[in-house]
Order: C-alpha cells, then structure tokens, then sequence
C-alpha cells in the first residue's frame, strides 16, 4: 500500500520594514515657558534708592514676589531666604510686589514709594558715599526652594541671576533729603512667606 503523502504549500513571510514617526509639540513645549526676574539696575545716594527689575522670561510674572536690599552686607547675599535682616545688615528695604509684569516688562521701586514694605524695612538714610549695597528679586518664600516665583533660570538648573551687587553708593545732593517713607499697605496674604523681622 502506497503512503500517500500531501505537501503542504508554504508561502513566504513577508518582513515588516520599520517605519520611522515623528511628533512636534510646539504648543506643549510653548507652555513650558516661565518668567525670570533680574535686577537690572541698582542706585543708592545718601538718602536715596532705586531699584529697577525686569522680567527677562518669556512669560509674565503672576505670583507675587518680595525684593530686598542690603546695605554693607556682611556676608553678602547668595541665594533665596536670605533676608536683609539675618544678620547680614544692620540696615535694608523690602518691597512686596504683587502686581504682574509681562515678559521684557520692567518695575522701578525706590524708598517709600508703592510696595514699599515699611514693616521690614530699616533706612536711616545718610549713606557714606562708596558704601556696599546688594539687591535680590524674588528673594524671599519659605515653603519654596526658589522663592515666590519659579523662574525659566531655575527650572533649567542655571546660574541664579536674582541678585545684582556691590554696587557703590553715591554722594547724595544738598537738596536730597530723606523723606518719611509713605506707608502702603502691602497684602501680605498675596505674598509669600518671609522670615519673620
């Protein structure tokens, strides 16, 4: 008796070839952008100082935020939580900002004028020309590592750039004298918390 046998037929499989897909996200990435505050520029007469920051994020600051000055500091500031009043001054201005400052925007603060913080404030005014003076933005949140405002610098693991100084003071003019502070009320529920002064 003769086997019967049946061949199966085989077909080829075929082999995928890989295929290579790209995603942009622009708009996810786009969100992504935060606000970064410097302090452009400090001035200080024997009775007189200016403060002027500026937003130099990609987007604007919403939080509110605490700036400081530090006259003769001893040792000088270097990063967030390190107020002007812990030792390091005998003497310093706080403002409280609460107001939001677009991308490129710029705010000027100087002694007694609006979110002037007299509360945390301590100037006797007559500077000797050359002395000391440090200013830091966003310088003050104890629940945070990075302040009232989590700015693109420190998100991306960058130098901190909040704090400008030395900077000198100048001699003041006969006619400056210092005025008494103008009390605002600062929220200080908007703001973020400080060490206590």
């Amino acid at each position: 008796m003769a086997a019967l046998l049946t061949a199966q037929a085989r077909t080829p499989t075929a082999t995928p070839i890989p295929v290579t897909h790209y995603a942009y996200f622009p708009i996810i990435l786009r969100a992504l952008d935060l606000p970064d505050l410097v302090v452009e520029s400090l001035s200080a007469s024997s009775n007189h100082i200016t403060v002027t920051i500026r937003n130099i994020g990609q987007a604007s600051v919403t939080d509110a935020f605490w700036v400081d000055v530090y006259i003769n500091p001893n040792p000088p500031p270097t990063s967030v939580n390190q107020p002007w009043y812990d030792g390091r001054s005998t003497q310093g201005l706080v403002w409280g900002v609460t107001d939001p400052i677009p991308a490129g925007g710029v705010l000027v603060l100087t002694l007694g004028g609006p979110y002037y913080a007299t509360d945390y404030s301590e100037f006797m005014g007559g500077l000797t020309p050359g002395t000391p003076l440090y200013a830091q933005v966003d310088s003050a949140n104890l629940l945070t590592t990075y302040g009232g405002v989590l700015e693109g610098h420190e998100r991306d693991n960058q130098p901190y750039n909040n704090i400008l100084g030395p900077v000198a003071s100048q001699a003041g003019t006969a006619e400056a004298m210092l005025a008494e502070p103008t009390t605002f009320d600062v929220n200080e529920a908007l703001l973020p918390t400080r060490p206590q002064h």
